[in-house]
């Protein structure tokens, strides 16, 4: 006997149920207790109603199989679906243009596509919560929620660090609320709060660095947790400042030219 043949619903859309994977274990013992001779091409072939190779082991070892295959489940959703207890804990889905690793559990979220590790064309995406979160694009660049990321990284906040090397924060007015100008008595009363310090990070404590102390600097420069700081506060305090003594200056600058005049 050259091969072994199943015939009946094992059809290449709907893949092997557990009916087909238990005939073909249930052939291959039944096989090698009775000494069967196997053929010399190869080992196990199974057909579907019209002969056409659908799942066969060659003499290498090597497994192939047309369509979709399951374990655990009854009607498989991709290349390859393993599931377990009603609920799907990885699926392998592969299409003309992208090739995903799915991690899911179907029973709690009714979504096959929650979260997965995968490729889409030629970039490789992270995806959880049911959307992509992280981005390699093919020429490197790193998208956080961006699909296509422009930048060395790129944020959807729309932070980005540039191919120079140079951290952008997002500063567009598409990204911001609530605008309103920053009155140089508050510049001038933060300003006078901020004490600038010597000092070194405890992992690195051959570095000397300059700067403030988050728990210390006034409220309108300070996070919400305290534990860190946007250098672009203080910038816009110092900014505002300056302005405001480039006008006292000038106002000085004119009275002097009026009592020299005199």
């Amino acid at each position: 006997m050259s091969e072994y043949q199943i015939v009946g619903k094992c059809q290449k859309q709907i893949g092997f149920s557990h009916l087909c994977i238990l005939s073909l274990l249930a052939l291959t013992l039944i096989a090698f207790s009775a000494g069967a001779s196997l053929a010399q091409s190869d080992r196990l072939v199974i057909k579907d109603d019209t002969t056409n190779d659908v799942f066969k082991v060659t003499d290498e070892g090597w497994v192939f199989g047309e369509g979709r295959m399951a374990l655990g489940v009854n009607w498989p959703l991709a290349v390859f679906h393993l599931g377990f207890f009603n609920s799907n804990v990885g699926i392998f889905h592969s299409e003309t243009t992208s090739a995903w690793l799915w991690v899911s559990n179907a029973a709690a979220t009714g979504d096959f596509n929650t979260c997965g590790i995968g490729s889409a064309g030629d970039n490789l995406r992270f995806r959880a919560g049911d959307a992509t979160r992280i981005t390699v694009r093919s020429d490197g660049n790193l998208g956080l929620g961006v699909t296509n990321p422009e930048h060395i990284i790129h944020a959807t906040s729309g932070a980005r660090l540039t191919a120079a090397g140079v951290w952008e924060e997002a500063s567009s007015r598409e990204f911001k609320t609530d605008i309103a100008d920053l009155s140089s008595e508050d510049a001038f009363q933060a300003l006078m709060k901020l004490n600038p310090v010597r000092f070194k990070y405890k992992t690195d404590p051959n570095d000397e660095k300059l700067g403030f102390i988050a728990e210390d600097v006034p409220d309108i420069v300070a996070t919400s947790d305290r534990k860190g700081m946007n250098s672009m506060d203080v910038v816009a305090v110092l900014t505002q400042v300056l302005k405001e003594q480039q006008k006292s200056i000038a106002e000085l600058n004119r009275k002097i030219e009026i009592l020299e005049k005199k």
